[in-house]
Parts: C-alpha cells; structure tokens; sequence
C-alpha cells in the first residue's frame, strides 16, 4: 500500500477514515508513505499568508495529532525523504544550526519509534518477483524513470496526478505509478494552487501481484 501528501494538519477530513478503510479492505502486508507527512507551512521559505490563522505552535500540535492517530492505524510505516517534511531541517542550514543540537524529526512529531524514514525504497514484490522503486518525486516523472531504469516506479509529490501508465519494451513491462495526495485543498498553504487549472486527486495505491490499483478516496 502507497499514500502520500498528506500534508498534515492541512489534510482532508476524511483521510484517516478513508486510509482505514482501504487497510481493512486490503490488508496490506507492507505500508509506505510517499512524503510530504506534514506540511510545515508556518516556517517554509516562502512567502506567508498574513490571514493565515496557525502559529507554529499550533501547526505542529495538530500534526502531532494526526501522526497519533495515523500511527493507530498504521504501527509499522515507512516514509520516504520529501521537500516539506525537510522544511526544519533545510532552515537549520539556512541559519548554520548544527543538526545535533535539533530534536529528530520522529521525536519532533511524536511519531512510533517503529516508523522508519528513508530516502527512496526498492523492493521485490515476492508473488512475482518484479521489482519496485519508491520515491517522493523523480525527474522525468514515474513512467519516463520507469523506462531509464527499466523498472516499475511510484511516486507521489504531484497533487494532481493520479494514476497507473505501463510500456513494454518488447522484453519486459513496467508501470510507473503517481499516487495522487490526501490534501483539503482549504486554507492559506494550498492558496498557491488555486491558479492552477488541475485540482487535487484524493487517493492511494495498492500494489497486488506486481499490478498497481488506483484507490479513489
């Protein structure tokens, strides 16, 4: 199973209760978030929205409880390295912080000592042995790095890209896969997309036998 985005607290109302849902449907026996857990808006670099109504302070208390109840459903999650979640971090060198003098991000969140934090994941689906490569987002996009790598690929990062491509090089088939996002869509941090024609696709991926199956929330 693959979600990504979420974005938290700024993530749609519904996700816990959609993620739950497929679990229980699924039963998925390996679980991976594509990035993106929170958003980290308040100390981003970028500019901010002077109605935005969260401090910092109130940003990460409501992270800290969508981590919580994220970790009920999910006790063992692997998440890979993304641009917001990085956002402390990428302040700390800004500033010249030494890294040993912050908290570690699991800590800062209140995240399970059970969830692990990696940059990308490559795994062998044991039914039928084809291989994947998992990552936040990836140049080219997931079908273009499917074919250079000549291996399935599923990303997230791109809110408004849903969906399962394949190619066949006369050899072998691969897909490459984008996840989709777990946003609202509501609210200062996603005002950016507004002028943006595509919107926000809800939804996860659930890789069964080697076959990528797109979720709708």
């Amino acid at each position: 199973m693959f979600f990504s985005d979420t974005h938290a607290p700024y993530h749609h109302k519904d996700t816990i209760k959609f993620l739950k849902k497929v679990k229980e449907q699924f039963e998925p026996d390996r679980v991976i978030h594509g990035g993106d857990l929170l958003d980290v808006y308040s100390i981003s670099q970028y500019p901010k929205d002077p109605s935005h109504p969260d401090t910092w302070t109130q940003e990460i208390k409501g992270a800290r409880k969508f981590v919580k109840e994220l970790s009920q459903v999910f006790p063992d999650l692997t998440i890979l390295q993304s641009n917001h979640d990085d956002r402390v971090y990428r302040k700390a060198v800004l500033y010249g912080i030494p890294r040993d003098t912050i908290l570690p991000y699991s800590e800062l969140i209140g995240a399970p000592s059970t969830w692990k934090w990696v940059p990308s994941l490559n795994l062998t689906v044991d039914s039928d042995r084809s291989n994947w490569h998992f990552v936040h987002t990836i140049t080219g996009g997931s079908l273009r790095s499917a074919k250079d790598k000549a291996t399935n690929v599923c990303i997230g990062h791109l809110h408004t890209s849903f969906g399962a491509h394949s190619f066949h090089n006369g050899k072998k088939l691969v897909w490459g896969c984008d996840s989709g996002c777990l946003i609202s869509d509501e609210g200062s941090p996603y005002k950016y997309n507004k002028i943006s024609v595509g919107r926000p696709i809800r939804g996860c991926v659930m890789i069964i036998n080697g076959t990528p199956n797109m979720v709708r929330m």
